[in-house]
């Protein structure tokens, strides 16, 4: 049963390693930080999406990359253009954009013929070693109930954030 459920997920990491050198391959404006981090696993791997943990060898800090699939330049260009408000952007709860990096992407079909081609947008995140709100609502599922107390406080520092975001103007994509 052990060897059934590792299997998938050891194909993740072999699949997302893979496509990180892709990625970092295609690049249209790499920069030194982009090629100097090294992939450390892969944390999701759906549709045209990955989100993958990074190490910087240089200071040994870890980062989350993000990438987004953009079915045209416009819309590239509006991703790369939030992503930089956040990078001036400090908030204690809002996770710190560190980099961002835009990719020209090629799909194929299962002959090998091209198909698709579009702009992907990576965004790099500090890495949160606490995990994402979804992971901690999930263990506490498991554990037993949440304390109304505890659930209060996530909530105002969720609404925090949000209306700091807001106040500035800035889109979030997704608040995990």
């Amino acid at each position: 049963r052990i060897q059934f459920l590792e299997r998938p997920q050891r194909l993740l990491q072999e699949i997302g390693h893979r496509d990180y050198l892709k990625m970092v391959g295609k690049c249209l404006c790499p920069t030194g930080l982009l090629l100097r981090l090294q992939w450390e696993r892969t944390l999701d791997g759906a549709n045209e999406t990955m989100v993958v943990q990074v190490k910087d060898p240089a200071d040994g800090k870890r980062y989350i990359m993000h990438t987004y699939p953009c079915l045209n330049p416009g819309d590239a260009d509006f991703m790369v253009e939030e992503a930089e408000k956040l990078m001036n952007f400090k908030n204690p709860f809002i996770c710190n954009v560190r980099e961002v990096f835009r990719f020209a992407w090629q799909s194929f079909n299962s002959w090998g013929a091209k198909t698709d081609k579009f702009q992907q947008v990576a965004v790099l995140t500090d890495y949160c070693p606490g995990g994402t709100l979804v992971k901690h609502l999930h263990d506490v599922g498991k554990v037993g109930k949440l304390e109304e107390a505890e659930l209060i406080e996530w909530m105002v520092q969720v609404s925090a954030g949000i209306s700091a975001m807001h106040s500035r103007g800035i889109l979030h994509r997704n608040i995990k």
